[in-house]
C-alpha cells in the first residue's frame, strides 16, 4: 500500500544520498506537542522530517529484508523510548534504518533523525493493543554522557578541607606549646625574682 511504498522510497532515497544536503537543524524535534499531532493525524505528517532527541535504546536488531524495492541488503529495526514523551498516547517509537547498526545493540542512550511514515499498531507484553509512530531513520547514533566529575570534585574538596584542618591544628598546637613554654618561663622568672627579694631582705 501507500505507506509500504513510502517506506521503501524513503530508504531508497537515503541510500542514494538524497538527503545528504538537508538542513536538519531546521527540522523539528520530536516532543510531546508534535507527537500528539502525529498520533492524531498521521496521514498529514507522512514524510515529515524530525530530529529525535536523546532517548533510551529499548531494543535493536538487524536482519536481511530479502528482495525489496530499495535493494537494501540489511536493515536495523528497533524501539526508542523517552521519559519526556508523557502524552499517554505513546512513550515509544518504532523504526527502521537502511543500514547495519549492530554495533549499537549495547548502547543505552541514542539519538536519531528520520522521517515519519505511519502509526504502527502493536501488542504489549501484557496483551494490550497500543499504537506508536513508525519512522524511517537516516541516522542513528549512540549518546555517551560526559563524565560526571562531581564525586571527584567533592573528594578533592574533602581532602583539601581535611588538609587545611590538619594544618590549623598543627599551628594551633605549636602556638599553644609556645604559649605554655612562655608561661612556664614567666613562672620560673617570677619565682626566681621572689626568691631574690626574699634573700635580699634576709641580708638586711
Amino acid at each position: 500500500g501507500e505507506t509500504f511504498d513510502a517506506q521503501w522510497l524513503l530508504m531508497d532515497d537515503i541510500l542514494r544520498g538524497g538527503y545528504d544536503d538537508m538542513d536538519w537543524e531546521q527540522a523539528p524535534t520530536l516532543e510531546d506537542g508534535n507527537l500528539v499531532n502525529i498520533m492524531t493525524n498521521g496521514a498529514e505528517w507522512r514524510g515529515a522530517p524530525f530530529n529525535i532527541p536523546i532517548a533510551r535504546n529499548m531494543d535493536l536488531w538487524t536482519s536481511a529484508p530479502g528482495e525489496n524495492p530499495a535493494r537494501v541488503d540489511k536493515v536495523t529495526m528497533g524501539w526508542i523510548g523517552s521519559w519526556t514523551w508523557t502524552n499517554n498516547k505513546s512513550a515509544v517509537l518504532h523504526y527502521v534504518l537502511p543500514d547495519d547498526a549492530e554495533h549499537l545493540r549495547g548502547a543505552r542512550l541514542i539519538s536519531a533523525r528520520g522521517f515519519f511514515v505511519k502509526n504502527f499498531a502493536y501488542e504489549t507484553r501484557d496483551g494490550n493493543l497500543r499504537v506508536a509512530p513508525f519512522f524511517v531513520l537516516t541516522q542513528l547514533e549512540e549518546f555517551i554522557p560526559p563524565a560526571d566529575n562531581t564525586i571527584k570534585y567533592i573528594g578533592f574538596g574533602v581532602c583539601a578541607l581535611a588538609g587545611a584542618i590538619i594544618v590549623l591544628i598543627y599551628f594551633g598546637l605549636r602556638r599553644d606549646k609556645r604559649r605554655a613554654a612562655e608561661f612556664q618561663a614567666d613562672l620560673v622568672r617570677r619565682r626566681r625574682a621572689r626568691r631574690e627579694r626574699a634573700q635580699a631582705k634576709q641580708g638586711d
